[in-house]
């Protein structure tokens, strides 16, 4: 079990998975190493964390000044879920990925993002996303209700799933409700993008100034 003193191994872990993204990033002070986090154990309560400008609005907050290599994957078997448990409207996303940020999430279940007033309501990124073998649903934003990625990449890779998030309707432009996708590389080499909603266009994915490159997967 997590303890005050977790050292971030398996016997003595982080408390959070935000405590663990700190000391990879503080660990990283030139920029040329590699991490992965393993997740085991029950998140803490993310109705104790304050979703500010401090965080990015985020309840896990990626956003290194070097650049960073970080992979979050579950451990063990069974994939592990990360919940914000968010159900008003602006109350905070799920993760936010900066632009010096490179994260790969192998399977990890992203859920219950919600902000009304901003974009990406699991996950926005301005840096570098790989999706393997996990999913991003049930979250909603103005934009990008599933993900909102602006000057980055997004990889969706194989059994990737983007489900059931929307926009919300307002008197905005709402576009995007699975993913938002602007001045980025989008990939799709895999996958399905299907049953999400937005309220002016693009339910699955919408794209700005971007040329996808799309081998494989499903958009329904």
């Amino acid at each position: 079990n997590a303890s005050e003193d977790g050292d971030g191994t398996l016997d003595k872990p982080f408390r959070t998975i935000q405590e663990a993204v700190n000391e990879a990033i503080d660990d990283n002070s030139d920029g040329s190493k590699k991490f992965k986090i393993l997740l085991q154990s029950t998140v803490e309560d993310p109705s104790t964390v304050s979703y500010d400008s401090a965080n990015n609005s985020s309840f896990v907050n990626i956003d290194p000044t070097n650049d960073l290599t970080l992979e979050i994957a579950s451990y063990g078997e069974n994939s592990f879920t990360i919940n914000a448990n968010k159900s008003d409207e602006n109350s905070g996303r799920v993760m936010y990925i900066g632009q010096k940020a490179n994260v790969t999430l192998r399977n990890v279940n992203i859920e219950g993002g919600n902000l009304a007033n901003g974009n990406g309501g699991a996950i926005y990124c301005s840096g570098t996303l790989n999706l393997v073998n996990s999913t991003i649903s049930e979250s909603n934003a103005n934009n990008g209700g599933g993900i909102y990625i602006e000057d980055g990449t997004l990889t969706i890779g194989e059994c990737a799933i983007i489900k059931e998030n929307a926009t919300h309707i307002d008197d905005q432009n709402n576009y995007g409700g699975g993913i938002f996708v602007k001045n980025s590389n989008f990939i799709m080499e895999g996958g399905t993008i299907e049953e999400n909603y937005a309220g002016d266009g693009g339910a699955g994915i919408h794209l700005e100034n971007v040329s996808p490159t799309i081998t494989k997967g499903n958009i329904r």
